[in-house]
């Protein structure tokens, strides 16, 4: 006979949600094993299976290819089309599949498949027969850098005129190009209407699962022992950081961790309530950071963005303006709980990078340094090969291009992390010099109503203007350094940009007759696009005022703030669990320290 259930509803509903998140990550996960195995198929077979997986992760593994060194024919080109409704229209009346190819300028697998796949005779013949080729950059448009997230670049995904995504993958070689893009477009030229009608039950499926995850739930803070455990099963004891294969650093969980390990170091209540089995949050703190040196350069300085081997020791080369930011902050961080001279030396070390590389003549900062060198002869000079050689053979050389326009949410957040490793280090010109920073981004990327433009003008030259501004992301990171300029200098003119972001946010992504944000204000449904919301968004941009004293300072924003945080604090099921943990378990359970 079975046990009558004597749980109350509130213990019932939350055993729910819990199934429904594990259930979602084996879902992801079930996608994206699917996705190989069904690529491999194609690219072997050269056929596609009968039941279509309309794929939002990674699909296509990753290929082994080297950079070929020395330049090539200009005539082996792919005429790239920029993302958007022209490209789509093309394909429609040809009745051709879209070729994605999302790819920062900086990137090495990007360069690795204009030099390989993207220069085989045979492959730029194709493609000019059979679909309409895309190229978007993720820092330059919102709605790229949201649908096509990715750890690891290029991504290479096949659409539907319409937009709904077929299948995707990240570096693809020639010889399996091929195989997989013609037996795609054969199985879309045989029977379109199938497939369309497949893409759209697809989306009527995920839009009934979004809606159920965003449905009210009682209001339950707490969970930092589940929001904990969670990243302790992701984290390499072995090798240190979050992950088993690629190792980059994860700004939420840091996050998480550095407000753990400091009210950790207060001696708070709540740690008398630890699991006993728990991994101890110092020992995840300090080994991801020991590990992560691995990725600064010895001789330039500078951090590379991620490892494409879990012992960290195999970068990819781009050295990016976030990167740094990372690092200046978590390095500073260490160094204020540690009093280890050591992690000082880093922060300084990154700033120092990025004044000598990205720097600019008026004071904002590039994207990135380039992963490979650009050769006299138009060529290339893979990261791998430039970054072995010793000081002096580089000089010879010369250094990679800081490329990838100026991205205003990149440029806040090392204004943000010179900020507060400025307080930490007790560096009051590290402040001054993050304040200013922000001052410029203040001027030239922050329109009249509040909006945040997605890339900061170059001097002297005209602004996209509203078309690419207001991404909630953008919206999110510069209101967050606004709020850490005020915090370190009490300066109540540093709330104006934070007010003005939240205003525009509140007001203009907000969903009718609800709290939650979209990604941005243009998000549509008509490209393959579904329920353009972002949960993980808006507890971003509530984020930076759940402090107690910013919150009072915000006068009539502060509903905009309660709104906001009503609906997070009942929809817990749909955000990130870590990130939900960042912005409420640690406030709300850290209150009695010492």
């Amino acid at each position: 006979m079975t046990a009558p259930d004597t749980r109350t509803p509130e213990e019932k509903a939350k055993s729910k949600r819990k199934h429904a998140q594990v259930m979602l990550v084996i879902g992801y996960i079930t996608v994206a094993c699917g996705a190989a195995a069904a690529f491999l198929a194609w690219s072997r077979e050269g056929r596609v299976p009968k039941a279509m997986s309309f794929l939002r992760s990674a699909g296509a593994p990753a290929a082994s290819l080297e950079l070929p060194s020395g330049p090539r024919s200009a005539k082996d080109r792919v005429s790239w089309r920029p993302w958007g409704e022209a490209a789509f229209d093309e394909a429609e009346r040809a009745g051709r599949l879209i070729l994605l190819d999302v790819c920062p300028p900086w990137s090495h697998g990007c360069h690795v498949m204009d030099e390989t796949t993207y220069a085989r005779p045979e492959v730029v013949a194709w493609i000019a027969e059979n679909v309409v080729p895309v190229r978007a950059d993720p820092q330059a448009s919102a709605e790229i850098a949201y649908r096509f997230k990715a750890p690891v670049w290029p991504v290479t995904a096949l659409l539907l005129p319409t937009g709904e995504e077929i299948s995707r993958g990240s570096l693809v070689a020639p010889s399996q190009f091929l195989g997989w893009a013609r037996a795609v477009a054969a199985a879309f030229r045989r029977n379109p209407s199938s497939l369309k009608a497949a893409a759209e039950a697809s989306q009527q499926k995920i839009e009934a699962e979004r809606a159920s995850l965003l449905a009210a739930t009682a209001v339950d803070r707490g969970g930092l022992e589940d929001s904990v455990a969670l990243l302790a099963s992701q984290y390499d004891s072995a090798r240190g950081g979050f992950g088993r294969a690629w190792k980059l650093p994860v700004s939420a969980a840091h996050d998480l961790l550095l407000r753990l390990r400091e009210a950790e170091e207060k001696r708070c209540l709540w740690r008398s309530r630890w699991k006993q089995d728990a991994l101890p949050i110092g020992v995840m703190y300090d080994g991801t950071l020991r590990a992560w040196r691995a990725l600064e350069d010895p001789v330039d300085g500078g951090f590379f963005r991620a490892s494409n081997s879990p012992d960290w020791r195999s970068p990819e080369y781009e050295k990016t303006l976030l990167a740094q930011a990372a690092a200046v902050r978590d390095f500073a961080a260490h160094r204020a709980l540690t009093k280890d001279e050591a992690s000082a030396r880093v922060a300084e070390r990154a700033i120092s990078f990025a004044d000598r590389r990205l720097r600019e003549r008026d004071g904002v900062y590039a994207s990135g340094l380039d992963a490979d060198l650009r050769t006299p002869e138009n060529g290339w000079l893979a990261g791998k090969k430039y970054y072995t050689k010793t000081r002096q053979a580089r000089q010879s050389l010369g250094v990679p291009l800081a490329v990838g326009g100026r991205p205003t949410a990149a440029n806040a957040q090392f204004a943000e992390a010179m900020i507060e490793a400025g307080v930490r280090l007790l560096r009051p010109a590290l402040v001054q010099k993050g304040v200013s920073l922000l001052e410029k981004i203040e001027a030239n990327a922050l329109l009249p109503d509040g909006a945040v433009l997605r890339m900061i003008p170059e001097p002297g030259a005209k602004s996209a203007g509203a078309a690419d501004a207001g991404a909630l992301a953008d919206q999110a990171a510069f209101a967050k350094a606004e709020v850490a300029a005020f915090s370190a200098t009490k300066n109540l003119k540093r709330l104006h940009g934070a007010k003005a972001a939240l205003r525009y946010a509140f007001g203009r992504l907000r969903e009718p007759g609800g709290a939650l944000l979209a990604y941005a204000p243009h998000a549509s449904s008509r490209r393959g696009w579904f329920v353009p919301v972002d949960p993980d968004g808006t507890v971003d941009m509530l984020y930076p005022f759940t402090d107690a004293l910013v919150r009072n300072k915000m006068g009539d924003d502060g509903a905009a703030i309660d709104a906001l945080d009503a609906w997070a604090a009942t929809h817990r099921s749909a955000i990130d669990p870590v990130r939900f943990a960042r912005t409420y378990v640690v406030r709300a359970e850290t209150v009695e320290c010492d």
